[in-house]
């Protein structure tokens, strides 16, 4: 039975609290793009599930930005015709055809995603204490507009922890929105599904899960390089895109410029490193990568987001900024509130607590013995307390 209400990525209401699922629901949903669900236990009645930002609002926003990328789209290809028009009149008059990307935008308007970015952070900011959640998107076709939304919850989270001010987090914010907005300039569109969009996923291409009946050989669907040109040049293209986009500042257009740009001077367009990258643009790669490490792509499983969180640690020093990557760790728990994990004791319980700022050391409520026989009284192993340092967290089980 379901403790709260079931939304779909765009916040449409799918199931009221209280519904019970059947079988076909399950697998009705898992075709959807459902972030999480919660279903009612009285064994964790008393468990604070604490969400930063609500489903309801994360949809809308997700719902608002398709229509802005849709919009932002249809000008590209108006721009693509009257540029085929001006090379035709320049071939017969002898005169220089020219093309700016910055007029793409000049005819969308971003008022709506403003307005809900600003009720974003106003949640983030108003939120004492909450349990932001990596979590991705299992949906290939809503995957542009959901992710984004995902993208800047968590990296809102960090950058409030940062320290940054409002305008700043307002700014980081629709960064994270709009940091793909020049995919719409990538073609074939196909090399957006590619390995490789993503390059910081490469980095861990041997621990991918594969489909079943997926391609056994990821490396052969890498992109070559030309096609590999193509793709990093999606933060300058959206850039010049959103240069000529009323209400969107500098500030946003530079964060977006940077997005893949890397603590060790690897990532791109212009190599930069260390502090040489803005605060905002690290803290969005941080948020950006975990996110898309935990989604489902054409080519690979996702990652569990504890597994995710785990591989952005990794890089802490390489890819990303080390003083960040600790403010990461201490923000956002590996096991949040709800999960069922199973201990290396063969012990298997409920997060009730995931005391947030002890990495990997929630408090669970075992619930079952090793031999999965229900416990009569489940009762609480707090992994943060020295007596229990022995004991770790070896599995999550519907995370």
């Amino acid at each position: 039975m379901l403790a709260k209400p079931l939304y779909d990525g765009y916040g449409h209401a799918i199931l009221d609290q209280g519904t019970s699922l059947s079988a076909e629901w399950v697998q009705v949903l898992g075709n959807l793009p459902v972030a999480e669900l919660f279903i009612a236990d009285e064994r964790i009645s008393d468990a604070a599930v604490l969400p930063v930002i609500s489903p309801e609002l994360e949809g809308v926003a997700a719902e608002a930005f398709g229509h802005f990328w849709a919009s932002v789209q249809v000008a590209a290809e108006r721009a693509s015709v009257v540029l085929g028009s001006r090379r035709l009149e320049a071939a017969n008059t002898g005169s220089v055809a020219t093309y700016q990307l910055g007029t793409v935008s000049q005819s969308v308007d971003p008022t709506r995603i403003l307005q809900l970015m600003t009720q974003m952070v106003e949640q983030v900011l108003a939120t004492k204490r909450g349990e932001p959640t990596i979590a991705g998107c299992h949906s290939a076709k809503d995957y542009d507009y959901v992710l984004p939304v995902r993208v800047a919850g968590l990296a809102l989270w960090m950058g409030k922890a940062a320290g940054l001010s409002d305008i700043q987090l307002m700014n980081l914010g629709m960064a994270a929105l709009l940091e793909n907005i020049g995919y719409i300039r990538v073609v074939p569109k196909e090399l957006t599904q590619r390995p490789g969009a993503s390059w910081e996923e490469l980095a861990f291409m041997d621990v991918w899960r594969m489909e079943d009946n997926g391609e056994s050989n990821p490396k052969a669907l890498l992109p070559s390089d030309s096609e590999m040109k193509i793709i990093c040049n999606h933060p300058q293209d959206g850039a010049e895109m959103l240069r000529g986009c009323q209400g969107i500042s500098p500030e946003v257009i530079d964060i977006v410029l940077q997005h893949h740009e890397r603590w060790n001077g690897g990532g791109y367009p212009k190599g930069l490193e260390g502090n040489e990258i803005s605060v905002a643009a690290r803290i969005l790669a941080i948020a950006d990568t975990c996110c898309c490490i935990a989604s489902k792509r054409p080519y690979r499983q996702a990652f569990p987001p504890y597994e995710a969180g785990e591989l952005v640690v990794a890089c802490s020093g390489g890819l990303f900024d080390p003083d960040l990557v600790q403010i990461f760790m201490e923000q956002i728990p590996l096991f949040p509130a709800g999960v069922m994990v199973r201990l290396n004791t063969g012990e298997v319980g409920i997060v009730a607590d995931a005391n947030v700022g002890f990495v990997g050391r929630p408090t669970v409520r075992v619930c079952y013995r090793p031999d999965f026989s229900e416990v009569e009284t489940p009762y609480d192993v707090d992994l943060s307390d020295e007596e229990y340092e022995n004991v770790l967290v070896t599995k999550a089980f519907e995370y």
